[in-house]
């Protein structure tokens, strides 16, 4: 997993560089951090960190900071994934949505599909939407899991696709303009 460390650690001194040549965009996104908030471009650009670039490339992946990140990393047993397997607010996408996890887990049973979490909301996906994030809906660590992200059959297959879905989030921010952070707020439907 040392990669997906690598990979966001690299995408955090782009954002970095970027904000000290003006972009924007990375502005824009920097912006959304608490200890930026207000800031005119030169204030943000003087009081920039690398961990603020940290937390914000983990933002958009749909976690809540670099910490979160680093967590998932360590702990195959994880429960918080926050808002990873929603990002921005993939509507066109038809998604079964309950408040609790037995609603969900009967309807995946009964009628299949991908049982994936969201904050404290469960939802119902076909392959095509775990495929359109960039993540392999028919490798056979779906199957080990029972296609089920909370209540996974292995954790040690989990953990494998918890590395392929972040590799997955970093990939579709390669700009990293504010174009490509997460949406604020909610608006999704549950059943």
């Amino acid at each position: 997993m040392d990669s997906i460390v690598d990979t966001f650690k690299r995408q955090a001194r782009e954002l970095r560089r970027q904000v000290r040549s003006g972009d924007d965009g990375a502005l824009s996104l920097l912006r959304r951090e608490p200890a930026l908030r207000g800031l005119d471009a030169p204030q943000l650009t003087e009081q920039l960190r690398l961990r603020h670039c940290l937390a914000a490339v983990s933002r958009r992946a749909g976690l809540r900071g670099w910490s979160h990140l680093t967590a998932l990393l360590s702990d195959k047993r994880a429960t918080d994934f926050n808002a990873l397997f929603y990002p921005d607010r993939r509507a066109a996408h038809w998604n079964i949505w309950f408040a609790t996890y037995e609603e969900a887990h009967a309807v995946r049973v009964d009628h299949g599909g991908y049982l994936l979490p969201y904050r404290h909301q469960f939802f119902v996906c076909e392959g095509d939407f775990i495929r359109e994030l960039g993540v392999d809906p028919d490798q056979p660590a779906w199957g080990r899991i029972g296609r089920d992200w909370v209540e996974p059959g292995d954790y040690d297959a989990r953990h494998h696709l918890l590395g392929e879905w972040l590799r997955a989030a970093a990939g579709r921010h390669q700009d990293l303009g504010a174009e490509h952070a997460p949406a604020e707020g909610g608006g999704n439907q549950v059943c």
